[in-house]
């Protein structure tokens, strides 16, 4: 009977490796797809009509850019769109043949992977009020992160909300990434990790994945920062759901601003117009432009420093929602063991225990997954000189 048990406990881990493998291996063609996409096709600079008719006009077009750019030249705003679709499709794609071999190969559970549990009820109002509270920090670092490198992304969200209706800026800004994203991080990568007994690894590695996974370090930063946080609040609550909803909750926050912003400009330029002030509509719009994607660096010293402070307070009192989450969802005592201090004999059975586990399981971070961060991190060297 021991026998039995041994034979299927070694089966277990030799499946559990080929799991990691392959998820490194995927993220690896993610990261391919995106460079040479990019090359080709140029997608962060196809964004409006006026753009992809200079293009056309100058025959510089090449294969890949010629029917992108006659969409967007004759559809205002699919530009966006585009890019868009495109950026998450390079995501969706892979991941899907890898969640397809897996299933096929029985190397394990799919549910395991994805984490596709219930959690409880109340968990859906708590990671909400965790955004709020953690939502001043990420704008803390997002804005002193610009101090030193290029925002890439300001003028996609500004012109995806200014150039399409409301429904369809959340469709692709806030609700596609919070699946297509999180089927990637919290559900690829953490779930090839997954360890119940130590979630520490796990949750460092998919969050350093999330962030170089969009390709420039202004996002690698803040974007880090959050996957720290989502990766935690799933093994808090033992759900995708929940980093899912917290992501899309993000991202809409972000949408909402720009559509507010957008639509009060108009208003607020004919209230300037009226009382005789100087500046005109253009004016006006490159202001925001300006504010929006290339702010001047005392503005964002003074936003990072504004919202730098309470947004640690925030932290501090959204891990403490954190611990109720897991409480709620029975899984408090993994959230204790994560942050408590161990002893130095609970320190050296940790030890002992990883080291059992990267023998049996291979490491946690495998060649491919190594391969794929060093050209991620390439790629957002590149990116930031515009090379």
């Amino acid at each position: 009977m021991s026998d039995v048990l041994q034979n299927d406990r070694m089966i277990q881990m030799s499946n559990e490796k080929k799991v990691s493998v392959a998820a490194g291996l995927t993220f690896l063609v993610i990261v391919v797809l995106h460079f040479v996409v990019s090359k080709f096709a140029d997608i962060t600079y196809l964004v409006s009509a006026e753009e992809a008719k200079v293009l056309l006009d100058s025959g510089n077009a090449n294969f890949f850019q010629k029917p992108l750019a006659r969409i967007v030249a004759d559809h205002p705003g699919m530009g966006f769109v585009n890019y868009i679709m495109l950026s998450q499709g390079m995501l969706l794609i892979p991941v899907l043949i890898f969640l397809l071999v897996v299933c096929l190969k029985k190397w394990v559970k799919l549910s395991d992977i994805l984490h596709l549990k219930n959690m409880h009820w109340a968990s859906w109002l708590l990671i909400p009020l965790i955004f709020i509270l953690t939502e001043p920090l990420f704008m803390a670092v997002n804005a002193l992160s610009q101090v030193l490198f290029r925002n890439h992304i300001g003028s996609v969200l500004t012109g995806t909300v200014t150039n399409l209706p409301f429904p369809a800026a959340v469709l692709l800004i806030a609700l596609t990434p919070a699946i297509v994203e999180e089927l990637t991080c919290r559900g690829m990568i953490l779930g090839s990790l997954s360890h119940d007994h130590d979630p520490l690894p796990g949750i460092l590695i998919s969050g350093l994945t999330f962030g170089l996974m969009h390709m420039n370090i202004n996002q690698f930063l803040y974007a880090s920062l959050l996957g720290f946080l989502m990766a935690t609040i799933v093994y808090s609550c033992g759900s995708i759901f929940a980093s899912s909803l917290l992501h899309f909750v993000f991202n809409a926050f972000s949408v909402i601003l720009l559509f507010l912003i957008s639509k009060g400009l108009p208003r607020l330029m004919e209230i300037l117009g009226n009382s005789g002030s100087g500046m005109d509509q253009e004016s006006m719009q490159q202001a925001l432009d300006q504010a929006t994607s290339n702010p001047d660096t005392s503005s964002l010293v003074l936003a990072g420093m504004v919202f730098l402070i309470p947004g640690i307070l925030g932290f501090g009192l959204a891990l403490c929602l954190i611990y109720l989450l897991a409480k709620l969802n029975h899984r408090d005592q993994l959230i204790k063991d994560l942050f408590r201090k161990r002893t130095p004999e609970a320190q050296a059975a940790l030890r002992a225990s990883r080291k059992a586990d990267r023998k049996e399981k291979g490491r946690y971070i495998t060649l491919f997954l190594g391969i794929a961060w060093a050209c991620a991190f390439v790629i957002c060297i590149l990116t930031e000189f515009g090379i």
